[in-house]
């Protein structure tokens, strides 16, 4: 898999940044598999859908600010996409990542900073000059 299979046009004003207060009206994208069929409808219509057998998986998640600029020393651009993360240290997707090699800098603002330590099928593993969670509060954007 790779990072710019993750790359399409989402226009801000589509993303919601709140739930709605009545969250078995929040909108539901509904695909027609026999037919191929859109169909838009609301969360509490669901059940029209389903068959008896069928799984329903939920996704309590919340999408973080994943998504960091850089450059290298040489001011060549570089994106980061936070996977996960540890006090200093995370595990990310990087663009372009055929030029980053272990030890190389990404620097994101004059005082902040990342060295690649590993590199393995396609994740990097960076450790920062301070807590990622505070780098992403402070400069991550929404992937």
């Amino acid at each position: 898999m790779w990072l710019k299979e993750f790359h399409y046009d989402l226009p801000e004003d589509l993303i919601a940044q709140y739930p709605i207060e009545d969250r078995a009206g929040a909108r539901l994208l509904v695909l027609d598999r026999k037919t191929g069929a859109i169909m838009h409808r609301r969360f509490y219509e669901i059940v029209e859908f389903l068959s008896n057998g069928d799984i329903l998986v939920l996704n309590d998640t919340k999408v973080f600010k994943a998504r960091l600029f850089g450059k290298k020393e040489t001011g060549a651009r570089i994106e980061v996409l936070v996977i996960s993360y540890d006090n200093c240290n995370c595990t990310a997707l990087v663009n372009p990542g055929r030029r980053i090699k272990e030890g190389t800098k990404i620097i994101f603002v004059d005082d902040i900073f990342a060295g690649v330590k590993q590199r393995e099928k396609g994740r990097y593993y960076l450790e920062f000059n301070k807590p990622v969670a505070d780098v992403i509060e402070y400069l991550g954007k929404v992937p």
